[in-house]
Order: C-alpha cells, then sequence, then structure tokens
C-alpha cells in the first residue's frame, strides 16, 4: 500500500481495524459486549507470545505523518481513533509489549489526546511497582507529549497577529485538553494511593489558558480533600493553591466559601477574589451609566467625563485598596488565633490525669474568652465568669474533707 502511494491516514485505518479483528478483547466495547459467537470467530484465539508480536507489528507499521498532521476537529472519526489507540496501549501494557513500541503508541496517543474521552485515560496499572489503582504516569507522559508536540506551533502562532484557522484549532485542543484533564482528576481523586505531589503535577502540568473556568479543578480537589481525611493542613493548602480564585465562578465562590474541608487561607482568599469581582462589576457598570448619560454632549463634556470617569476609578481603586488591606489584617489575626488555640491544645495533651485535663481546658476556654472579649468587645455576664473559679476550688476542699480523720 506505502508503494502504491496510498495515503497514511487510510494505511492507519486499516492497520487499525486489522488490530481490532485479530486481537481479542482490543476496544471495551468488545468486552462489554462482544462475548458471543460472533466477535469469537472475528478474533481467533492465539497465545500471548503472538498476540505481542502482532501488536509491535502493527504499531511499527502505523505512518508517522498522521501523528504531524492529526487535527482536533472533534468529530467521531476523531474520537473513534483515539478511542482504539488507547485500547492498543492498554493492551500493550498487559502483554508487555518492548518499551519502543509503547513510547511510539504514547507519542500516537499523544496527537489524539484532544479526541478522547476520560474513560479512555483511565488505563489500569498492572505493575506490582505501582500503587495507584490506574497508570497516572502513563498519563502523565502522554500529556507532556502533547504540550512537546504543541510547542513549535505556539512559537509560530505568536508572531502571527491575525486569527487564523490553525490557530483556532490549537485553541480549541487546549481548551479541550483543560476539560478532559479535569475530570481525569476528578476520576483519580479518590484513589487513597494517589500521593499529594502526584495530583498537584498533573494539575499544574498544562498551561493557563488551558482553562476558562477553574470549576472542573475546584470540583476535583474538593473530591481528593474529602477523600484523603488524614492530610495535613500543609498538604491540604498545597493542593487547594492549585485552584485560581480568580477563575472561579459566582456558584463555586459560594461553595468554597462554605466548604468546612478547605484551609483557612484558601477561604478567605476566594471570598477576597469575589468582593473583588463584584466590586469591578460595580465600577464598570457606574462608568457605562455615567458614560451613556453623556453621550449626546459635546467635546468639553467629554472631558468632563473622562474627568468623571478617572475620578470613579480612583475611588474603587482606593476601596479596593482599603479593602486589601483590612482582608490582609484579617488573615493575620486569624493566624495566630490558630496558632494559640494550638498551643492550648498540646499543652493540654501532655498534661495527664483528668484533673490537669480540667484545668488545661479551663485555661484554654479563659484566653479563648479574652481573645472574643478584645476583637469583639462583647462582655460575659459577671456571674457566669465567676462559677468555675468557686467550683475548682470548691473540689479541692471536698478532697480534703473526706481525706480528713
Amino acid at each position: 500500500m506505502k508503494d502504491r502511494g496510498v495515503g497514511p491516514e487510510v494505511i492507519e485505518g486499516a492497520l487499525i481495524t486489522y488490530a481490532k479483528r485479530s486481537i481479542p478483547g482490543l476496544s471495551r466495547s468488545d468486552r462489554h459486549a462482544g462475548g458471543g459467537a460472533a466477535a469469537t470467530a472475528a478474533a481467533p484465539r492465539t497465545g500471548d507470545g503472538d498476540q505481542k508480536a502482532l501488536l509491535e507489528t502493527v504499531i511499527a507499521n502505523l505512518p508517522e505523518e498522521t501523528i504531524k498532521s492529526t487535527a482536533h476537529t472533534g468529530t467521531a472519526v476523531g474520537a473513534t481513533t483515539a478511542r482504539v489507540l488507547f485500547g492498543l496501549l492498554r493492551t500493550a501494557n498487559i502483554l508487555q509489549a518492548s518499551e519502543a513500541s509503547r513510547d511510539m503508541l504514547e507519542h500516537r496517543v499523544a496527537s489524539r489526546l484532544p479526541d478522547a474521552a476520560v474513560d479512555d485515560l483511565l488505563i489500569p496499572s498492572y505493575s506490582y511497582l505501582v500503587e495507584t489503582l490506574y497508570d497516572v504516569d502513563c498519563v502523565e507522559r502522554i500529556v507532556r507529549y502533547f504540550l512537546e508536540g504543541r510547542g513549535a506551533e505556539e512559537v509560530d502562532e505568536e508572531g502571527s497577529e491575525a486569527e487564523t484557522p490553525g490557530r483556532e484549532a490549537s485553541r480549541r485542543a487546549m481548551l479541550a485538553m483543560g476539560r478532559l484533564m479535569d475530570a481525569y482528576l476528578g476520576e483519580i481523586a479518590t484513589d487513597a494511593n494517589l500521593k499529594t505531589d502526584k495530583f498537584c503535577d498533573l494539575a499544574w502540568a498544562l498551561p493557563d489558558g488551558a482553562r476558562v473556568y477553574d470549576d472542573g479543578l475546584y470540583r476535583a480537589v474538593d473530591i481528593y480533600i474529602k477523600a484523603h481525611p488524614a492530610l495535613r493542613e500543609d498538604e491540604k493548602e498545597k493542593v487547594s493553591g492549585v485552584v485560581d480564585g480568580r477563575k472561579l465562578t459566582l456558584e463555586a465562590c459560594t461553595h468554597a466559601a462554605q466548604n468546612e474541608r478547605l484551609p483557612l487561607r484558601t477561604v478567605v482568599q476566594v471570598l477576597f477574589f469575589e468582593q473583588l469581582q463584584l466590586r469591578r462589576a460595580i465600577a464598570r457598570t457606574i462608568v457605562a451609566n455615567e458614560g451613556g448619560g453623556a453621550a449626546g454632549q459635546g467635546e468639553e463634556d467629554g472631558d468632563s467625563d473622562g474627568g468623571r470617569t478617572w475620578r470613579v476609578a480612583t475611588r474603587g481603586n482606593q476601596m479596593l485598596r482599603l479593602d486589601m488591606d483590612s482582608m490582609r489584617n484579617r488573615v493575620q489575626e486569624l493566624e495566630r488565633e490558630c496558632t494559640t488555640m494550638r498551643k492550648a491544645i498540646q499543652k493540654i495533651d501532655r498534661r495527664g490525669g483528668a484533673a490537669g485535663d480540667r484545668g488545661a481546658a479551663q485555661a484554654a476556654d479563659g484566653r479563648w474568652g479574652s481573645m472574643v472579649t478584645k476583637r469583639f468587645g462583647c462582655k460575659f455576664p459577671a456571674q457566669v465568669c465567676q462559677s468555675q473559679p468557686r467550683s475548682v476550688v470548691a473540689r479541692p476542699r471536698r478532697a480534703r474533707i473526706e481525706q480528713s480523720p
């Protein structure tokens, strides 16, 4: 076929069709619904060694031209090809094909990655050296190959200011990659053996332009923190740090502000960015209204409108600066309070005995009450504050009376 000048796309399709008919269980559809006599007749039973040799031969003869000329149009043909290629990769891992064959197949899969589905990326881990349920390292390599292939195109497009079909297709492919990776992270987040660093590396693998909003990424972070309740506070902050609060929608901001699983610093940042967006929207509305009301005036009125717009923007910047200062002070005060409470709890844990624990708890309550009184200016009734010391002092007296002869 190559000698006769047949196109590489036709050769690739013929090889994929031959592999689907010759290697049993290649695609998921065959495994779920292909248990009949027709499937058995189409895929004759052979040994693992023969299947491995056949698979490596198919992979070696796939034309390299289709990797460079692949157009991500989101068509059904592209999705089918991506599904079959992922099936080949999954079968290559099962049969333990050669490293060269798997590497070649991973590069080919990377060229079709925007056309893939989340189920295609869920490649089971067949190695005893990997603790995770799915082969996360393989997906990470595929994403890296995809970005390397896009590197040359991005460099060429930066120099051209005009919008071209190739540039638009590249942007759509990158956005599709962002949605795909967010959904994939949400699926693997429930794995108890998935480390924090691996989750963050996958989340940071794509550039900022791959996501218009970080709602899908925030959903994956929420699932990960919920599925890993033993995370330390610094690990929670690292996982939550992959989400950009400026790219969350109003619904996501509302959910994050009420999410008790998130660290305090993340909640405060989300609230700050939400308030910042609201103030910007209000400032744009005021500027638009004032500009629309003076649209029919002359140049002098235009100058006055420009000055008025500048004054409105200046007032908005001053208000935002004050809000930032107050928010920063609020975060620092909350961190100091958390540190004080943590030290009080550590003192309680170090003390032994029930009496010692009660005394430490009352001391911590006293410090907490003083902080609440200092911060919020509220005072408790005198009888409530005086009842606890009396009860504490009265107990030792009864003990002495019972011990006396």
